[in-house]
């Protein structure tokens, strides 16, 4: 069984905005993902939260800071949910002659 990697602790905010707008762009209209959970658009809109509240942080105090924290929690839930989900397609047996790699490759 293979696994996805996600790597998000050690992405700085910007990191993990481009990383979910990225994820986004390879799964959108992508033949092995036909019902992505949660929603493309879910992750869409998270980042574009976060990136909100990571400019509203710059420089301000730490309510905001909090906030731009908890977008970021709310983002990696999702991202980390969609990695499930491209773990499960993956590994379905009726994908084994394309290859768990490839297809994981192919969501970003």
């Amino acid at each position: 069984m293979k696994k996805v990697s996600l790597g998000l602790k050690e992405k700085s905010v910007l990191e993990v905005i481009a990383f979910a707008f990225h994820v986004v762009s390879r799964m959108f209209e992508n033949l092995f993902f036909h019902t992505p959970n949660p929603e493309l658009k879910s992750l869409t809109d998270g980042a574009m939260e976060l990136q909100k509240a990571f400019d509203k942080a710059q420089g301000a105090g730490p309510a905001q800071t909090a906030v731009m924290y908890q977008k970021r929690t709310a983002l990696e839930t999702l991202l980390t949910a969609e990695g499930h989900y491209v773990e499960d397609v993956a590994n379905e047996p009726a994908n084994k002659v394309t290859g768990p790699d490839v297809i994981i490759l192919s969501a970003g």
